[in-house]
């Protein structure tokens, strides 16, 4: 009973400084009150949702109208404290993630302070600190691929089509993950099942934005508008650099690198289960994705945790724990040289090279020297939901 009375209070203690921070704090997101807030306000207001213009100067809206149409009521909020409500979504979104991805059953539970360290890993990877600061949606859309990923596990397509929907919101995060599901699907000759879900996702696609539709039909030509009007800021995608330097060539070099990272991810997809798998498909898409600006990199941070989680060797986890270091204090000095969002092109990079270091300590000397995370044997035993064989 003291325990429940304890767990109680603690719950209304929380909800009531929520509430407080949400309506007295003043804090402005830029590309969620661009992306989201000001559209919501529009639609409900019965205007454009994409006509931004007439609200705020020199700033559009590029996400894709299904973010629109699911959460629409946060116009009914004013800007600040929509934009405080949508801070908290975030910080709990991260927060579920990383609890998630470290209580999975094939391993035993972290202790207390793994799970401290990984979830400051998190909150400071210098990525997070961008996406919180502007109000980016790519921690929502994380949670909506890895939950589609398990209800395909399940065979639920109606929650996995729901969930892949709403995570092209950002399709460039899909880049990799969408096309190895169904490569993947389609040689494992479960055509039914992937046209079942790729139509599926169409319709939820269109359900979601049946709200602008009632509002004001011409949102199609706005949207195109804001589209063709983004600034050409220099991005760290690993295409943008690589042209930079070698023009055309670079646009070659990079086109390998996304054939690779599909054709790696699509093997793990047929070796792996989905649950795995994607979390490798994510963090590829960080080099493989043509569009890609520095907060989403948080693409790493499920492999991260993934892995930080079933590190057990001392050098594998000082690996680890020195590239998050390497990052973190390189991201900051790199400032004082350029602070534009292109210096960051090396960071995926790095983080791969860690990740992929620290399993090898792991298991280097291990009698069964495959890691968990590509444990193939293991995988063809649990992967009877997707039935890939």
């Amino acid at each position: 009973m003291r325990r429940k009375i304890m767990e109680a209070f603690a719950i209304i203690l929380a909800l009531t400084l929520a509430g407080w921070f949400i309506c007295t704090y003043k804090f402005t997101s830029w590309d969620f009150r661009n992306n989201l807030w000001a559209p919501a306000y529009l639609l409900i207001h019965g205007k454009s949702p994409y006509r931004i213009s007439v609200l705020f100067d020199n700033s559009n809206a590029v996400w894709f109208p299904q973010i629109i149409g699911a959460l629409f009521p946060l116009g009914l909020l004013s800007q600040y404290q929509a934009s405080n409500l949508w801070l908290l979504i975030n910080v709990f979104a991260a927060m579920c993630l990383v609890i998630f991805l470290m209580r999975q059953p094939e391993q035993k539970k972290p202790t207390f302070l793994i799970y401290g360290f990984v979830l400051l890993g998190v909150f400071l990877f210098p990525p997070s600190v961008t996406l919180f600061t502007l109000g980016q949606v790519d921690f929502l859309l994380i949670a909506t691929i890895l939950t589609g990923t398990y209800m395909i596990e399940k065979h639920n397509t109606f929650i996995a089509a729901l969930c892949f929907a709403i995570a092209l919101t950002k399709p460039q995060i899909c880049f990799l993950v969408i096309p190895s599901t169904f490569i993947a699907l389609i040689l494992a000759r479960r055509w039914k099942y992937s046209l079942e879900i790729a139509a599926l996702i169409g319709m939820f696609m269109f359900a979601l934005t049946i709200p602008l539709w009632v509002v004001d039909s011409n949102w199609v030509k706005d949207f195109i508008w804001n589209l063709r009007s983004n600034p050409d800021w220099l991005q760290p995608a690993l295409l943008t650099q690589l042209v930079i330097r070698f023009a055309h060539y670079g646009f070659i070099l990079w086109l390998l690198v996304a054939i690779f990272c599909l054709a790696l991810s699509t093997v793990l997809w047929i070796k792996l289960v989905p649950h795995q798998a994607v979390l490798w498909s994510m963090a590829l898409t960080t080099i493989a994705a043509p569009y890609l600006w520095s907060w989403d990199f948080t693409l790493l941070l499920p492999l991260f945790v993934y892995t930080a989680a079933r590190l057990t060797k001392i050098y594998a986890r000082l690996v680890l724990f020195s590239t998050w270091v390497a990052i973190f204090f390189f991201s900051i000095w790199s400032r004082q040289f350029d602070k534009g969002d292109n210096r960051l092109w090396w960071l995926p990079l790095l983080m791969l090279l860690g990740l992929a270091l620290s399993l090898i300590l792991e298991y280097k000397n291990a009698i069964h020297p495959t890691p968990p995370l590509i444990d193939t044997q293991n995988a063809r035993t649990r992967r009877k939901p997707l039935e890939l064989h």
